[in-house]
């Protein structure tokens, strides 16, 4: 820093000049005269400094970098090595002033303003003064230089630079504050010629401090890169740094960018030969120069060979330099695997296919990959600080599953105790590569139920447990007659850890804490695949809730029984297998008979031809391939006769329940692709309100705002399907009673009053936190839709489907599991788009679950060796501004507190928070309530972001009325000022407006919760 620690402490005063410190050498000593008698003060003064937690000698202040624990005493320093991790994943830099993360662009902005007297520090010594070339006034600081001399340009007077003799003459304010950031920035002797500066480093805010001036677009490092308070001994690019730092960049391009193996070493031998010619090339030239002023051979032989060992990304890829270098892709890996968090997939043999091949499936530990989890501080903190909640009290009001039944009855098994949740989520997927199915694989992937909602829905935060070929969990014949279970084979090492997971626990924090499985995650299918139900949804009996019949749900579509509990499953698994024992030894005697007939028949061809005896082949057990589909099928009220494997693990069963529905694949893929054709047949064919022409140009000629516009409604191919993905017809169903309103020519109609109920129902059920008087309201209106399903049959033919019957069990499935959006499947399927974009890569079909499971670890351990978190807030710091209270209505003064200091807050139009963006111009839902027709929503005028990091909202509070048409109507008579904390927000999702015949509207993304 440009000073001595001894000087530094003289400073502070501990050991200040006296009668009895004398400096030596400009050091400074302390003499024993006088000391006896300032003994016993100043022993009490360190007892009273220590007892008040004040550190006697603090020095200067050190700054560690967060990612690899590199000390710098300076901020020049500290931004300076942050540099160098800029490309990692999620790269943000926390302030070393306060708790804040932000982006590199960002910090100096932050600390300039609001960290100004932190980064100040007094004078100490003698100042040098800098004359005005035009008026000879002495200045001291580089500030006041600048304030002066663009005080001259403003006047019309032409000045010349006079730093470091610099001389340069000029006349435009804009290009003198350019020449500063560029030329001077790391200047500062003239105001701090020995031992102290004025500040750490000089900001552009001083430079442009002008409201007309514009910042150097290429300088926001250059004012980190000042020459004060730099050590000689301080090196910011260690090699072993920059080594990891070329080590991430090939993990990088295979984990998080899937690029092939090949592809990735063809990169690491080009580097390699690039800096051979190029070092072959400076050798040349460095000769020759120092040949130029006559050196010696040996010594010039010598200067290049130590200068040229000391290139970093050369020695890294060279044997001969490093022995652990990075040339080949074993060598990164074993790196990889001693540097960075990588868990080594596993193969798990479980016997022969129908093909006779092998069957592997590829697993990850959950227990090591919780490990590597737990290591980061900040799932640490939510995870403890999750424990340290207190249980909350019995409320009206469904906010989290730990509201629900099945968390309170899981917290009773624990008896109140600590206890780690986590999620398993079940999917097939396919890459379609040579036809459906080929290389469809079944992945397993859980996720830390006992984290933050805003946690468990990142997708950094879902881990792999398993992959499998999905054809390869079909049984062969002679598997099925033998009573094998493929798939409990398949999983079984996933579930003797979570076995020991629940026994054993994990260490958190010194504490070993049982890790339990709570739900399983999936679509219905699958849900029915590993919780042992039926497969096929159009038999007989087909709900793995109740046991209700097709007949009946015909009969009655709104009709929904008493939940299964785990005892009657249980006896229908009995009951299923013993039919299906029954009639298993039906074809096998069967079989057996066939086969020694054959057996009779071929040995008697064999005698007759006086050849060798009949081969054991011929006695082989072979049953028809339609008996073994019967067998097969064999169930019980839709029980299989075989039960689930997870019910091995002790404390849960699928029955308790703990299998919740997925709202994307039963509302979104399943209802509305069969209501929505329907209904736009009924008003094009029937009613001829419109054409398919109208209703596709109205959809594609909208304007969708904000989130919207990502997943904008697709226009109708053909009239009996809908054509968009889970979102895509969410967003149809919200925004289509806005782009055909004024086509609706009866809104009484009945078909159009099933629309509304149908999108209803969906703000319901995707409603983040909902009262128990909305989930008895959802109650209702469910059953009058499955009921207007079956009275209006002509209007929608095969629209009753099983997942209709789903739909009328949500209101119940609420008080079980809380808000049904909390547990939809889309954030895991966006794991699916990692592993498809991994085999369109690779371009490699051989062995593709090894594949994709040796990519994704390496992704696993590229992400958690960097910020699995991105900062909570994300803003633009060239865009915000300060607050001039002079501008603002005394309306808007009125809704500030008291006590409100401009100069803590900027001004923003958009800030995201969370990962939700807002803006100004959008709309807020503030309150609402079941017994009145209107919405409170609150319209942003202006974002506030204080030095803390809190955000507010200054919005203009007004009423939206219901229309019933399906969107709320903007009443902007009555409008009041409120300036609202972002924690304190009742609804986090903001709504852009849309314009209705003249009138701006909103349409809800979901319904708001009428208690708070």
């Amino acid at each position: 820093m440009g000073i001595g620690t001894e000087l530094y402490r003289c400073r502070i005063g501990l050991f200040s000049p006296n009668r009895s410190c004398s400096f030596k050498n400009n050091q400074p000593q302390l003499g024993f005269r006088g000391l006896s008698f300032r003994l016993v003060p100043a022993v009490t003064l360190c007892c009273l400094l220590l007892i008040a937690g004040i550190e006697l000698n603090p020095g200067p202040p050190i700054y560690k970098c967060k990612y690899c624990d590199l000390s710098s005493s300076s901020i020049s320093q500290y931004a300076r090595h942050a540099a160098i991790h800029k490309l990692r994943k999620n790269f943000n830099v926390p302030c070393p002033y306060c708790d804040r993360q932000m982006k590199f662009a960002s910090l100096e902005s932050h600390i300039s303003r609001f960290h100004r007297s932190a980064r100040l520090r007094p004078q100490v010594m003698n100042i040098q003064m800098v004359k005005c070339s035009t008026c000879r006034l002495e200045l001291s600081t580089r500030k006041d230089y600048m304030d002066h001399m663009q005080s001259h340009l403003k006047a019309g007077v032409q000045i010349q630079c006079v730093l470091s003799n610099c001389q340069t003459p000029f006349m435009d304010k804009r290009k003198f504050q350019k020449h500063m950031s560029r030329c001077h920035a790391g200047v500062a002797d003239f105001f701090e010629p020995t031992v102290v500066s004025v500040s750490e480093c000089t900001s552009s805010s001083d430079e442009h401090s002008d409201e007309d001036g514009d910042a150097d677009a290429g300088g926001q490092d250059k004012n980190f890169d000042c020459t004060e308070g730099a050590a000689e001994d301080f090196d910011p690019y260690p090699y072993s740094t920059i080594k990891d730092e070329v080590a991430k960049f090939y993990l990088r391009l295979e984990g998080d960018f899937n690029l092939p193996t090949s592809t990735v070493q063809m990169i690491a031998e080009q580097i390699k030969l690039i800096t051979e010619l190029s070092h072959h090339r400076l050798k040349i030239a460095l000769k020759q120069e120092l040949e130029s002023f006559q050196i010696d051979a040996l010594v010039i032989s010598s200067v290049i060979g130590q200068t040229f060992k000391a290139d970093p990304i050369f020695n890294v890829h060279h044997k001969s330099e490093d022995t652990d270098h990075l040339g080949t892709h074993h060598l990164r890996k074993k790196y990889w695997e001693k540097h960075f968090p990588y868990v080594d997939p596993k193969e798990h043999y479980y016997g022969l296919n129908r093909s006779g091949k092998r069957r592997i499936a590829h697993l990850i530990s959950i227990k090591e990959t919780l490990k590597v989890l737990l290591k980061n501080e900040k799932i640490k903190e939510k995870l403890l600080k999750s424990f340290s909640e207190e249980e909350a009290k019995p409320t009206s009001v469904k906010k989290d599953y730990k509201d629900g039944e099945a968390f309170k009855k899981h917290k009773c098994q624990h008896n109140g105790e600590k206890c780690i949740q986590i999620n398993l989520f079940q999917d097939a997927f396919d890459f379609n590569a040579f036809g459906p199915s080929f290389h469809k694989t079944l992945g397993f992937y859980y996720s830390l139920a006992s984290l933050d909602p805003e946690s468990i829905s990142k997708v950094d935060l879902i881990q792999i447990a398993g992959l499998i070929v999905e054809k390869d969990l079909v049984p062969t014949e002679q598997e099925e007659l033998d009573g094998k279970d493929v798939l409990k084979e398949a999983i079984q090492p996933i579930l003797d850890e979570l076995k020991d997971l629940r026994e054993n626990g994990t260490v958190v924090d010194g504490e070993t804490i049982p890790v339990c499985l709570f739900l399983l995650i999936g679509d219905s299918l699958g849900q029915h695949t590993v919780g042992g139900y039926v497969k096929s949804f159009s038999c007989e009996f087909f709900c793995r809730f109740c046991p209700i019949s097709r007949t009946e749900f015909h009969l009655n579509p709104s009709e929904t029984k008493v939940f299964r509990t785990t005892e009657e499953y249980d006896s229908a698994v009995q009951t299923a297998h013993l039919k299906w024992d029954l009639r298993r030894k039906h074809l096998l005697k069967a079989a057996q008979k066939a086969t020694m007939r054959k057996a009779r028949k071929a040995a008697e061809k064999v005698a007759a031809r006086c050849s060798a005896p009949a081969k054991k082949t011929l006695m082989r057990t072979v049953i028809p391939q339609a008996a073994y589909k019967k067998l097969c099928a064999i169930s019980y009220k839709a029980v299989k006769y075989r039960p689930s494997p997870f019910n091995s693990i002790p404390g849960f069963h699928c029955s308790s329940p703990s299998q919740p529905v997925c709202i994307a694949h039963d509302l979104f893929e399943g209802i509305l692709k069969c209501v929505l054709p329907c209904v736009m047949d009924y008003f094009i064919s029937e009613k001829e309100w419109f054409d398919l022409p109208t209703l596709n140009r109205r959809i594609t000629n909208f304007k969708c705002k904000g989130s919207d516009a990502r997943d904008r409604p697709k226009p109708f191919k053909s009239i009996d399907k809908l054509s968009g993905h889970a979102v895509e017809n969410w967003n149809t169903l919200r925004l289509l009673p806005i782009m055909i309103a004024d086509l609706i020519e009866d809104p009484d109609d009945e078909v159009w009053k099933v629309f509304l109920n149908l999108k209803e129902i969906v703000e319901y059920v995707c409603a983040p936190k909902i009262s128990m008087a909305q989930v008895a309201y959802l109650k209702q209106i469910t059953r009058t839709f499955a009921n207007s399903l079956k009275t209006m049959d002509d209007r929608f033919p095969n629209c009753l489907i099983p997942k209709v019957h789903f739909l009328c069990h949500y209101s119940d499935l609420i008080d079980i599991f809380g808000p049904l959006i909390k547990v939809c499947t889309l954030r895991f399927e966006s794991v699916h788009m990692f592993f498809k974009a991994v085999i369109r890569n690779s371009k490699n079909y051989i062995n593709v679950t090894k594949t994709m499971a040796e990519k994704y670890m390496l992704r696993f351990a590229s992400h958690n060796s960097s910020d699995l978190f991105p900062a909570d807030i994300v803003y633009d710091p060239s865009r915000s501004r300060c607050i001039n209270l002079n501008t603002f209505p005394a309306e808007k003064k009125s809704a500030l507190p008291e006590n409100f200091n401009p100069s803590q807050y900027e001004v923003l139009d958009t800030i995201k928070v969370k990962g939700t963006e807002y803006k100004t111009g959008y709309y807020i839902p503030l309150n609402s309530s079941m017994l009145s027709t209107s919405l409170q929503v609150g319209k942003i005028d202006i974002i506030l972001l204080d030095s803390s990091g809190c955000v507010c909202f200054l919005v203009q509070s007004m009423e939206a009325e219901n229309s019933f048409q399906g969107y709320f109507t903007i009443n902007s008579n009555k409008i009041s000022f409120q300036l609202l904390k972002h924690e304190e927000l009742n609804d986090y999702y903001p709504l852009p407006s849309y314009e209705v015949t003249g009138k701006k509207c909103i349409t809800l993304k979901h319904s708001i919760c009428d208690e708070i």
